[in-house]
C-alpha cells in the first residue's frame, strides 16, 4: 500500500514495528458527531425498565472474554449497596456473569438487558458509564458516552489513552476490581467531578474528533498521494 491508516496510537506503533515504513502510516483516529438524538434521562431509564431514584452504572458491549463483564460484575459485588447496575449486550459470557452476580448476592441490583438496537441513545439513563476491558481499539460507546455528556470509568487499555485524559475520564487498570469499584464510587459520590469529566470529556470529543476534520484529514492523504 502507498498509504495505511491507523486508528490508534498503539495501532499505529504496532504497524511500523511490524515492519511498515513510518511515512506510510499514517494516524486518523475515529470521529464522532457530537449531540445527536439520546433521550432523556427519565425517558432512557423507562425504556430499561430502571428505577428512577438510584444511583446506576451502565455497561455497554458485547459479553465477551475481551470485553471482561465479569469484571464489571464482581466491581458491582464490591460497590455501595444502594447502587444499581445496567448492562447492555449479548454474548457468551452472559451465564458465567449471572451466576457471578447470583452467588456474590447482587443479583436484584444488576439488570441483564441483552442487545438492544440503537443503545447509544440509551446513555443517558446512566449516572456512569464504565468500559472494563482487556483490550480495545478505539470503542465507539466511549465516543458515545462523551457526546451525552455521560461520566466514564474505563480501563486504560489500548487506544483508550488516546481518546481520554485522567481529567476526562477516571482511567483504571485492567482486572482491577478493587480500583474499578472505587473509580465508581468516587465519580458518583462527588456531582461537581463527574460534571467535571464529562464537560472535559465532550469537549475533548469537539476538539479532536469532530467528523468535518476527519474527512479533511483523509482527503490530505489522499492528495499527498496524488501529489507523490
Amino acid at each position: 500500500f502507498d498509504a495505511v491508516i491507523a486508528v490508534s496510537a498503539k495501532l499505529e506503533g504496532e504497524l511500523v514495528a511490524s515492519g511498515i515504513p513510518t511515512d506510510v502510516v499514517h494516524l486518523v483516529r475515529n470521529a464522532f458527531p457530537s449531540g445527536g438524538t439520546a433521550l432523556g434521562r427519565a425517558e432512557a431509564r423507562a425504556r430499561l425498565g430502571l428505577p428512577a431514584g438510584v444511583p446506576i452504572v451502565g455497561w455497554v458491549g458485547r459479553l465477551s472474554q475481551e470485553k471482561a463483564p465479569d469484571i464489571f460484575v464482581q466491581a458491582a459485588a464490591a460497590s455501595d449497596e444502594d447502587v444499581h447496575f445496567s448492562l447492555i449486550g449479548a454474548g457468551p459470557e452472559l451465564e458465567p456473569c449471572e451466576r457471578i452476580a447470583s452467588e456474590a448476592g447482587v443479583h436484584d441490583r444488576i439488570r441483564f438487558h441483552g442487545q438492544i438496537e440503537g443503545a447509544g441513545n440509551l446513555l443517558p439513563a446512566f449516572d456512569v458509564l464504565a468500559l472494563t476491558s482487556w483490550t480495545e481499539g478505539t470503542p465507539m460507546v466511549l465516543l458515545e458516552a462523551m457526546s451525552q455528556g455521560v461520566p466514564i470509568v474505563t480501563t486504560a487499555v489500548g487506544g483508550i489513552p488516546d481518546i481520554l485524559a485522567a481529567n476526562e475520564a477516571r482511567l483504571v487498570e485492567a482486572g482491577d476490581v478493587a480500583g474499578i469499584a472505587n473509580a465508581m464510587r468516587d465519580v458518583l459520590s462527588r456531582p461537581e467531578l463527574a460534571r467535571s469529566l464529562a464537560d472535559a470529556a465532550r469537549s475533548r470529543l469537539e476538539r479532536d474528533f469532530a467528523v468535518d476534520s476527519w474527512i479533511e484529514r483523509h482527503i490530505e492523504i489522499y492528495r499527498s498521494l496524488v501529489r507523490s
